[in-house]
């Protein structure tokens, strides 16, 4: 009896094995809610340096598209500057000569100078994104273009456009002056899940303020052969010496004539021949 006892007394008791999987499952609990709350951390921390880094370079293609802006008002419905409020979001149209690192270049050949087109649109996963079109000047937009634009960032929750207003001295939303070129653009991107704009942070809004170093061309400067009321060269030379001839005709008439201010006219007369001198000459002397 006493053996048998003590072999008893050796095993676990069915409640000392059911809190001990009980203080087992707690802990593997606790293991798997941090290690879930890490996985999370470490998606959103990946998902925002992407955002930011896609945002970035959404920046860095407007910029590039805005500092080589152009325009010429002679020919203003192929050089028009149009920018303003699009639904919720913001669009921009405007003629640019595209450096050769601007996306999808090497499909235009050598055809820098096209049509650079910014707005919001959704995508198939119905989310918002930023997208890119350009045509070539005096051309329709090619189908493929129509419909695979260039994407600049996905997940869009503000894409607003702001010009700096000269005549105003502040910021406008939209640009009135299609013929003429902005000093400063100021765009904002911010990017996330949802579309609601009260939940964007200040940490997922990027903003950049563009100078164009441009101006309009006005009208008069784009006349064939240069500047207005330029001279060809051929007819200067013989206007040269039709005036030395005259020049020279004059100066044979004063020295037959001593006295240019009663007679002849002189080159450095130019008064009339018949006006009376300007002082009284009946003792001819100056008063």
């Amino acid at each position: 009896m006493t053996l048998r006892n003590k072999n008893r007394r050796k095993a676990f008791t069915l409640i000392e094995i059911l809190l001990a999987m009980g203080i087992f499952a707690l802990v593997l609990t606790s293991m798997y809610s941090s290690w879930s709350s890490i996985l999370r951390a470490s998606k959103a921390g990946s998902k925002a340096a992407e955002d930011a880094q896609r945002g970035r370079a959404a920046m860095r293609v407007i910029q590039d598209a805005l500092v080589s802006a152009q325009m010429f008002t002679a020919n203003q419905r192929y050089y028009s500057f149009v920018g303003g409020p699009d639904g919720t979001f913001s669009s921009l149209s405007f003629a640019s000569h595209l450096p050769e690192s601007f996306p999808r270049s090497s499909r235009f050949g050598g055809l820098g100078i096209r049509r650079v087109n910014l707005n919001v649109e959704r995508g198939k996963q119905g989310q918002n994104q930023l997208v890119v079109r350009q045509t070539p000047l005096c051309m329709d937009t090619e189908e493929d273009e129509q419909a695979f634009p260039v994407v600049l960032a996905k997940e869009v929750k503000l894409f607003q456009i702001t010009f700096w207003d000269q005549r105003t001295a502040e910021w406008v939303d939209e640009w009135l002056y299609t013929n003429q070129l902005p000093k400063l653009v100021r765009v904002t991107l911010a990017q996330g899940d949802g579309i609601d704009f009260r939940r964007v942070s200040q940490d997922e809004v990027v903003t950049r303020i563009i100078s164009i170093p441009s101006v309009a061309v006005p009208a008069i400067l784009q006349v064939p052969g240069g500047v207005p009321g330029a001279v060809d060269p051929s007819r200067t030379n013989n206007s040269l010496s039709n005036s030395r001839l005259n020049a020279n005709s004059s100066l044979d008439n004063t020295s037959r004539n001593p006295n240019p201010g009663f007679g002849a006219r002189s080159p450095f007369n130019t008064a009339p021949p018949n006006s009376r001198p300007p002082y009284p000459t009946g003792n001819g002397r100056r008063p």
